[in-house]
């Protein structure tokens, strides 16, 4: 499109008379573009700015899709890092409850021994208040 309008400026002979107070030549109505040719002009540069400001909106959109993108690796990564440390604590949880198991069986046969010792103790008393009763009747 910026190809056209410079390829089309040429060829009205409008090189270096868009300012033409600027150089200081004044310049007749005849080196001036038709009316026609200029409005056409207009439209390009007005286009030629519409996508200029169509383009800065982009990049804008682009620079916040990039923050964004940025900000939700962080995210992912928080994520991560509270996933790994939830599956650091079930890994705790698991080794700790078999080794409470452990510990409740070896109670467990421990009260069990204990109770089988006041039993034995038990029955060797009663036997032997029987054997001193016995005794004490003969």
């Amino acid at each position: 499109m910026e190809k056209d309008y410079y390829t089309r400026r040429q060829e009205i002979g409008a090189d270096d008379d868009i300012f033409p107070l600027k150089n200081g030549n004044t310049t007749s109505s005849a080196n001036i573009v038709n009316s026609a040719e200029s409005t056409e002009l207009q439209e390009m540069e007005q286009m030629a700015m519409d996508r200029d400001t169509e383009i800065q909106n982009l990049v804008k959109g682009v620079n916040d899709l990039a923050v964004i993108f940025k900000e939700l690796s962080v995210l992912v990564i928080d994520q991560g890092n509270i996933l790994d440390r939830i599956d650091y604590n079930i890994e705790q949880a698991v080794h700790h409850t078999k080794k409470a198991k452990g510990h409740l069986i070896k109670t467990e046969e421990y009260q069990k021994s204990r109770i089988r010792r006041c039993i034995f103790c038990l029955l060797a008393s009663i036997l032997i208040m029987v054997i001193l009763l016995i005794i004490k009747h003969i």
